[in-house]
C-alpha cells in the first residue's frame, strides 16, 4: 500500500494544475456545464413542472438563488462565532431560516 503525500502537499499539487489548465484554456469554457446544471437547480427548485412563463420561473430562480448565498453567508457567520466566542455565540440567537426549520422538522433535529 503506498502512502499519500501530506495534505500540503496534495493541496499545492492541485493548485498547480488548475492553474497549468486555466493558462492553457478558457476556464469559462470548461466550468460552463457545471455552472448552467448549477443554474438550472433553481429552476427545477421553483418550476419543477415547466408551468410557470418563463420570466417569472427567472424571477423566481432569482430570488432562489439569492436565499442560497444568503443562507451561505448566514452559515458562515454561525460558523465563526462558534470558533471565537466561548459563551453565547450568535449562532445560538440567530433563529433557523424558515427553510432551517422546516429541514429540522422533516429530520427530527434542531439546526441551532
Amino acid at each position: 500500500m503506498a502512502l499519500l503525500p501530506p495534505p500540503e502537499v496534495r493541496r499545492l499539487r492541485a493548485r498547480l494544475g488548475g492553474y497549468a489548465l486555466a493558462a492553457k484554456h478558457d476556464p469559462k469554457e470548461y466550468t460552463a456545464a457545471a455552472r448552467e446544471t448549477f443554474r438550472r437547480t433553481f429552476d427545477d427548485q421553483v418550476d419543477p413542472e415547466r408551468a410557470l412563463p418563463e420570466g417569472e420561473r427567472a424571477r423566481r430562480a432569482e430570488a432562489a438563488r439569492r436565499a442560497f448565498y444568503t443562507r451561505l453567508a448566514l452559515s458562515s457567520i454561525k460558523s465563526r462565532n462558534k470558533k471565537t466566542v466561548s459563551t453565547r455565540s450568535l449562532a445560538e440567537t440567530v433563529p433557523p431560516t424558515p427553510v432551517e426549520a422546516k429541514e429540522a422538522r422533516t429530520s427530527g433535529t434542531s439546526q441551532t
